[in-house]
Formats: C-alpha cells, sequence, structure tokens
C-alpha cells in the first residue's frame, strides 16, 4: 500500500476512534438482557449450549451500569439452558472478551464494535469512485454522531450491518465471491442470522446478488455457498430443543407495535403495557429476569406468547385497514432515518425522506440497493416500526444512496458556479 494511502487509512481511523469517544452512548441495555449473553460468553464451551450462571445476577443487578460495564462475568458452576433471545451474540460477546480481556465485558464489545465499524467505513470508502463520494461518505455515515450513537452501544443491533456490508461490497466491487472467499462470506452470513433471524431475506439477497454476478463455474460456488449455509441454519438456530412447541415470540411485538402512531384503542409501544394488559387478564407478573423470569421456563414463555397472539390476532380482525396504513408508513421510514420514538414531527419527516430516496433510487435505478433496504425492513416492519437500533444495519445502505444524492447535487453545484463565473 502506498505511504499516501497508509496515511489517509491512519488518519481515517483515527478520526473515527476521536468520534466514537466524543459522540459515544453513555447507555447500555438493561442487565436483564445483557447478563444472558454476557454469562452464556463466560460458560461457552465446545457444547454450545447457552448456559447462562445463576450465582452472579443478584450481585450485579445492583450494579450502576458505568461500573457494570467493566465487570468481567465469571464461569459458573451453576447455571441453567436459556430459553428466549438468539444464540449468536453470545458469539461476539465470547470474542471481544477474549480480545480485550481487560476491559470488562461489555466494554470489549464496545471496543469490537467500534474497530469494526472503522474497519466497514475504510473498506466501502476504498470502493468509491471519488474523492467527493469518499468523504461525503465518511462525514455522512462514518464520523456521523447518529450512526456513532449505536456503534458504542454494546447489543447485538450493531451487528445487522454484516449482512447488509456484504451486499454492498459486492455491489460496489460488480463481482461475485470465489472459490476461497464464499466460505468466510457464508460464515459471516450464519453468524447474522444467529444473531438477529429478521436479517434473513438479506442473507438471501446477498446470495441472488453473488449469483446474478456469478459466470460459468461461479454459479456453482455460490449455490454450495447458499446450501451449505442453509444446511447450516437447519442443523443449529441456538436454541435449546423443547419438547413442547415454542409460542412465537413475534406476537408481543406485532401487538405493542400497532402502538406506534395514534389509535383510538390507545394502545402504547411499550413492553410495559401489554404486560399489565396480561396481568389484568391473569393475575400473573410478567418478570423479565433472565434466571427466574417468564421467559426462562417454556410453559409460563408460551402461556404469555399466546395471550399475545391472541391479543394480535383479534386486533387484525378488526384493524386491518390500520395495520395496512402503518406498515406502509414503516416500510417509508426504512428508507430514511426510521421512526424516532417521542418525536412524532420528526417521524412524520421521515415518511417523507424515505419517500424521496425511493424515488431518487428508482430514478437513478439503483434497484440493487432498494431492494437490500427492503429486504432488511421486510422482515418486520409490517408490524413494528423501524426504531434506529433495530434498523442500523440498513442505514450503511441508506447513506450510501444518501452518499450517491449528495455527489450529484454537488456536482451540480460546482458547474452551475462555473456557468455563473462564466458570464
Amino acid at each position: 500500500m502506498p505511504s499516501g494511502k497508509i496515511l489517509y487509512t491512519s488518519l481515517l481511523f483515527a478520526g473515527i476512534l476521536i468520534c466514537s469517544y466524543l459522540f459515544r452512548n453513555q447507555n447500555i441495555q438493561a442487565i436483564n438482557w445483557t447478563y444472558p449473553y454476557c454469562s452464556g460468553a463466560a460458560n461457552l464451551d465446545m457444547s454450545f449450549q447457552w448456559k447462562v450462571g445463576t450465582e452472579e445476577y443478584d450481585k450485579l443487578v445492583k450494579l450502576p451500569e458505568a461500573e457494570y460495564k467493566k465487570y468481567r462475568h465469571q464461569r459458573s458452576s451453576h447455571t441453567i439452558l436459556n430459553q428466549y433471545n438468539n444464540f449468536g451474540y453470545v458469539i461476539i460477546v465470547f470474542i471481544a472478551r477474549n480480545i480485550f480481556f481487560e476491559a470488562g465485558d461489555l466494554n470489549a464489545v464496545i471496543y469490537l464494535q467500534i474497530i469494526i465499524h472503522a474497519l466497514t467505513v475504510i473498506l466501502i470508502v476504498s470502493l468509491l469512485k471519488t474523492r467527493s463520494k469518499k468523504l461525503l461518505f465518511i462525514f455522512l455515515y462514518g464520523l456521523n454522531p447518529f450512526i456513532i450513537h449505536f456503534v458504542t452501544f454494546p447489543f447485538y443491533y450493531f451487528w445487522t450491518v454484516i449482512p447488509c456490508y456484504l451486499f454492498c461490497w459486492f455491489y460496489l466491487k460488480r463481482k461475485t465471491a470465489g472459490v476461497y472467499s464464499i466460505v468466510p462470506v457464508t460464515l459471516l452470513l450464519y453468524l447474522s442470522l444467529l444473531i438477529r433471524p429478521t436479517t434473513v431475506l438479506v442473507i438471501v439477497a446477498v446470495y441472488v446478488l453473488l449469483f446474478l454476478f456469478a459466470r460459468g463455474r461461479q454459479k456453482l460456488v455460490v449455490f454450495l455457498g447458499f446450501l451449505g449455509f442453509a444446511t447450516m441454519a437447519f442443523l443449529f438456530d441456538g436454541k435449546p430443543k423443547n419438547p413442547e412447541k415454542d409460542e412465537s415470540t413475534v406476537w408481543h411485538t406485532a401487538f405493542i407495535g400497532f402502538g406506534a402512531y395514534p389509535n383510538s384503542r390507545n394502545i402504547e409501544m411499550k413492553d410495559s403495557y401489554l404486560y399489565d394488559r396480561y396481568f389484568d387478564s391473569t393475575k400473573t407478573i410478567v418478570s423479565s429476569s433472565p434466571i427466574t423470569g417468564t421467559f426462562q421456563n417454556v410453559s409460563t414463555k408460551n402461556a404469555y406468547f399466546g395471550f399475545a397472539k391472541n391479543q394480535y390476532l383479534s386486533l387484525l380482525k378488526e384493524e386491518k385497514i390500520r395495520l395496512l396504513r402503518n406498515a406502509s408508513l414503516n416500510m417509508l421510514e426504512a428508507f430514511s432515518y426510521g421512526y424516532i420514538i417521542d418525536h412524532k414531527t420528526v417521524t412524520y419527516a421521515s415518511i417523507f425522506v424515505g419517500l424521496f430516496i425511493i424515488g431518487y433510487a428508482i430514478y437513478r435505478r439503483y434497484y440493487a440497493l432498494g431492494i437490500c433496504i427492503f429486504c432488511y425492513a421486510a422482515t418486520y416492519t409490517p408490524f413494528y416500526p423501524p426504531i434506529p437500533a433495530y434498523h442500523f444495519g440498513a442505514f450503511l445502505v441508506v447513506f450510501i444512496l444518501v452518499t450517491f444524492l449528495g455527489d450529484e447535487l454537488l456536482q451540480a453545484a460546482v458547474k452551475a458556479s462555473g456557468r455563473n463565473k462564466a458570464r
């Protein structure tokens, strides 16, 4: 690599580190949701079972957030198998804590996320053709405080960028994966599925893109990669195999998602809203404790999500038009900066921005990028708004489109300025 590129890359990396410090997110996800992943990483072994220690929780739940971020979870002699959520983020925490072993588990994840973000930006910038596009993308995405806010939030939301990055990488290169690269690509996509199953359509879109770019025997390589991915997904999803059928957790999200917009039923987009409704109906308190909570017992978990299912299906019968309207608004917001909780005016502005970006993508024939965003959003926006945390992965694609648009506007302004000077 020429010395100029080394200096440029080093400055960009340093800039991202500085912005990550200046605009860092001071908050963390509640310990009830982070503890299972961190404890699971501390207890991870070759069985790849999600074992959560029962001994540390009561002590750690009392810690201030700043102290908890510094804590390194210990291997436990007493564990339970986690019955809720997805296994992939346990692997991320395991990797992070074994790289930054003095940092504490959550701090280690933050450091790893910052590095991955920096590498993502550097690699995408290397594929952009003009200096103006490179600079626009760096400032619009790489150094953007809005993006940094989620980069420095230690939870699985950040890692939804994996399939979107791979899609953009191959789209901008206009090349497919070869014999040697298809293996790491497939492993990364499988990890993405384990972390966040809602990325499944983007994963399929990556393979479709690779297949379309492939020629001759390359098509067989891509097909075998997809076959390997599908086989791994079928054989291991990271969840314990229960004798009784698990009720889907999506019903809870779908029901409270109705409360994203004003409604005559006064449904609110809060977990506690449906928890309270369940209590009113059954006199059973919903607990999110990762050790003794409602979701750690198959029977109590199924009872709650069965209730949520009935609530949503009842809503579906009576509110089809409003649900369809909500889904349409959600999808438009997905092409913008998403749905901003408690800021209705900003959210409604997002709808118009999304509509404009869709129009631009169609006008300039950036169909593939538009399809990527659609695939990312289509797995959850039919029933839940694209809040920025959920939608983080797609922001990479959105801001690439915004970069292309900004570059066109910049070039048009330069030409207009030149014509004015000529007069």
